[in-house]
């Protein structure tokens, strides 16, 4: 049997708060199955509220249960860090982010 390697890389950008979270969740639940490495591109986001911070914790402890790895791209945007420090995330999401 084969083990493949499976990659996605989602892209969200704009505002990711509580209105998308159930959307987001849906994203991420229909690729579980197959996916080995979810990368979240957020680069984009124009604001992150902490219901996608607790949306992203719960995903990333699933996928550490299954053997599976979720990681985060911000890239340059200061949105993601100033957010997981206000809502005092960063023991929780400092090993998610690539930022």
């Amino acid at each position: 049997m084969k083990n493949k390697e499976t990659k996605i890389t989602i892209n969200l950008e704009g505002q990711l708060t509580i209105s998308r979270a159930e959307e987001i969740n849906k994203q991420l639940q229909t690729v579980l199955p197959e996916i080995n490495e979810i990368h979240l591109n957020i680069e984009n986001a124009d604001l992150i509220d902490v219901s996608f911070l607790q949306l992203v914790y719960y995903a990333d402890l699933y996928f550490k249960k299954n053997n599976k790895k979720l990681i985060i791209n911000a890239g340059n945007s200061p949105v993601l860090s100033e957010t997981i420090s206000q809502a005092g995330f960063e023991n929780q999401l400092e090993s998610l982010t690539k930022l």
